[in-house]
């Protein structure tokens, strides 16, 4: 079957503009770039009030902003990094099993679970749990959670799929974990049951052809052929139908990261402003189309519509050079060079500018994905930055992450029938998780020496 790329590139499908510009009143371009394409148009007008767009109104909607979310982690280097040094500092430890705690309140005392317990609680889990990933591949439990880690941080959202089935008396669970794309909300009244609907592709052939399934969200379960399903959504803020991810405040920062470099790219590839510009006179109207009539039967609605796209950013392979006329009889030709826009220190200043927009929104630091590190962990600015802002995110997607693993364990024991394993809990922990303990002894015992002196 066929599927929505997750890849999408924001340049794509945009509505080609009319002709003139406005010198006193520049538009923000990010809003014309998240346009529908025209199936999907189609299909939310033809489903209008049954489904719930990911952005704006049933009347107007912009469905792609969930495309062009999904996509800038690769496209922006900076917002990539950071988000992959977080994942990796949070999960890439091997998990814990520890005494179940409040989410919320700090009621526990000793969480620390003996190696016999961990064994045999371990042993239930790996027999009676599978976990899937969004190509429906089988996964451990510390690949699922890099899965909930890259979804919530894509577009706000994970949806999760639970199955639980039983066949001759024997029962299993199974999770797996949807792309956000492929996840769409029916309309439902106040105060009745949410479904979300599940199809690869949304456009009216495909729908028709196979309809969407429908999975009641979880706590609610729908049973059909002796398996209960139900959908588990978890979103980033407090939104009435879907998430946003964590970074949002700085979209514009990782989108203009991203026009940035693919400016210098197309650039270096193809010189794509011009360098040159020659200018020709136009053809006589009273025997010939204008150039206007001719662009049009190219499928533009100006000559300067048909140039923008031949020879600025706007275009997929823009021409080297620029080709102009003037009007009939108005004199001679004229060739013109332009030199490209080199300007560094622009680049440089707001590549930092980025940088900071990006790490500030996911509340991470420079020092902490490599960039100016002396001394390695024992370095004292490192440790400092470590506590006061790594050591806390980390610690939010860790927690965030546990309490959804624990939500869907709590469902699987009570439908195994084994509520005595529902004093254990699985944790995420980081790799050096040892070291920073290690660390933060070395230091309290520094500061004992020197109070004692």
């Amino acid at each position: 079957m066929g599927e929505t790329a997750i890849n999408y590139n924001p340049k794509r499908k945009k509505s080609k503009r009319k002709g003139g510009f406005k010198y006193a009143n520049p538009s923000n371009p990010i809003p014309a770039q998240l346009e529908n394409s025209k199936d999907l148009e189609a299909f939310f007008r033809a489903n209008k009030g049954r489904y719930i767009p990911y952005s704006g109104s049933d009347e107007v909607n912009s469905h792609t902003l969930q495309h062009v979310l999904s996509s800038l982690p690769r496209l922006s280097p900076t917002l990539g990094g950071v988000l992959g040094r977080i994942k990796s500092f949070s999960l890439g430890g091997k998990i814990d099993i520890i005494k179940r705690i409040d989410p919320v309140f700090n009621l526990e005392a000793d969480t620390t679970v003996g190696i016999d317990e961990k064994m045999l609680y371990h042993e239930f889990l790996i027999e009676n749990i599978k976990w899937h990933g969004v190509d429906g591949q089988e996964v451990n439990l510390r690949t699922f959670g890099e899965y909930l880690f890259d979804s919530l941080n894509e577009t706000g959202d994970a949806f999760v799929e639970v199955a639980m089935a039983e066949t001759l008396g024997l029962k299993s669970v199974s999770v797996h974990i949807h792309k956000n794309h492929h996840c769409l909300y029916r309309f439902t009244p106040k105060g009745q049951i949410r479904h979300v609907a599940i199809s690869p592709k949304w456009d009216l052939s495909y729908t028709n052809r196979y309809p969407p399934e429908l999975l009641p969200v979880h706590p609610n379960y729908i049973k059909d052929n002796g398996v209960s399903r139900t959908m588990l959504h978890v979103k980033n803020g407090n939104y009435a139908w879907y998430g946003r991810p964590k970074w949002i405040e700085a979209f514009q920062s990782a989108f203009l990261e991203f026009k940035n470099l693919d400016y210098k790219l197309k650039e270096t590839d193809t010189r794509f402003v011009g360098t040159a510009l020659i200018e020709v006179e136009d053809n006589d109207p009273s025997y010939t189309g204008s150039l206007n009539d001719y662009a049009k039967e190219d499928g533009y609605d100006t000559f300067a519509d048909q140039l923008s796209d031949s020879f600025t950013a706007e275009g997929d392979n823009p021409m080297p050079f620029m080709f102009m006329t003037r009007g009939y009889k108005s004199g001679a030709a004229f060739v013109k060079q332009f030199k490209s826009n080199t300007n560094e220190s622009w680049f440089e200043s707001t590549g930092e500018s980025i940088e900071k927009d990006i790490l500030r929104a996911n509340e991470w630091s420079s020092r902490l994905i490599g960039d100016s590190i002396s001394g390695g962990l024992s370095n004292d600015i490192f440790i400092s930055e470590l506590k006061s802002m790594g050591i806390p995110t980390m610690k939010t997607w860790q927690g965030k992450l546990d309490s959804i693993i624990d939500t869907i364990h709590s469902d699987a024991l009570n439908f195994l029938g084994n509520t005595e394993f529902g004093k254990y809990a699985t944790k995420f922990t980081s790799p050096f998780a040892g070291e920073l303990e290690r660390l933060a002894n070395q230091e309290t015992s520094t500061k004992e020496q020197d109070n004692d002196e």
